[in-house]
């Protein structure tokens, strides 16, 4: 009997297998949109700040990432690179860095945030299994004010 996250890998690949056959007939854009909260955040909070981002897939390598976020309970953490950042990681668990995030903003406290990269074959199959997610790091939190999974 296979185990939970078997089955996961497994309806992963037969997901990328059906998304590698598209993209051979002109290459679709897949998007996931994330609303970010506190309550995701390792650990959790009741932050009552906000964010929401959407990430785009193309030709099956490049991933945009944009969103924006608000009413954060103090200031961006002043990270090297970024206060925001793309992770690898199940629901749950914490991850290595996949992208420091270009953040635009006056005050710290409410702003955008984008950024874009060529995945790999690993970070592929982790955007494919819902395995990446966006934290935000904040003075108040430094562990993680805000986190949503870009879950399939």
């Amino acid at each position: 009997m296979a185990d939970a996250g078997t089955g996961a890998r497994t309806w992963a690949r037969c997901g990328l297998v059906a998304l590698v056959m598209l993209a051979g007939c002109g290459g679709p854009e897949l998007s996931r949109g994330v609303r970010m909260s506190g309550e995701e955040a390792l650990p959790s909070n009741t932050s009552l700040a906000s964010a929401a981002a959407l990430a785009k897939l193309a030709e099956l390598q490049r991933l945009d990432v944009s969103g924006t976020f608000g009413n954060l309970s103090g200031p961006l953490l002043p990270l090297e690179g970024s206060a925001i950042h793309l992770r690898s990681g199940a629901r749950g668990e914490t991850g290595p860095l996949v992208l420091a995030l270009t953040v635009d903003s006056r005050d710290g406290l409410s702003g955008a945030f984008h950024g874009h990269l060529d995945l790999d074959e690993v970070q592929l199959g982790a955007f494919m299994s819902g395995d990446l997610y966006l934290v935000v790091f904040t003075e108040a939190h430094p562990e993680g004010e805000l986190r949503g999974q870009l879950g399939p």
